[in-house]
């Protein structure tokens, strides 16, 4: 069976038109496929708690380093420390896809293609009304 890993932000407890779509995302994926959840700590999350989840096989979180305008290849950034971990959960997962929920996460999708070469890697990307 497909093993999946859904990266996004937390969205189970917001109340807006992306974490709507996040959630619809996350309940196909969740019944249709064996689904890990990936959650990433934004500044809004590292003092907060992350909401309850249900569907997930294993449920990992990362956090954002503070943004670097040197370094502008995708909107969330991270630490090595945190890239190698993302690694780790890669291969530990042994993940046939890996779904990216918006292009925020740019960097994560080009350690997961190194990491993962065989992986397939999809990007929700909303397209404005």
């Amino acid at each position: 069976m497909t093993k999946v890993l859904y990266v996004d932000i937390p969205f189970e407890a917001e109340s807006n038109q992306g974490a709507e779509r996040s959630r619809f995302i996350w309940d196909i994926l969740s019944r249709a496929f064996i689904t890990d959840l990936l959650l990433l700590k934004t500044p809004e999350y590292l003092t907060r708690k992350v909401p309850d989840f249900q569907g997930y096989e294993q449920l990992h979180s990362l956090a954002t380093a503070p943004p670097n305008p040197l370094k502008t290849k995708s909107i969330y950034q991270f630490s090595r420390d945190n890239l190698d971990k993302f690694c780790r959960i890669l291969q530990t997962g042994k993940y046939n896809l890996v779904f990216f929920r918006g292009e925020a996460c740019l960097e994560l999708a080009d350690e997961a293609a190194g990491t993962l070469p065989d992986c397939h890697i999809v990007l929700d990307i909303e397209k404005p009304i």
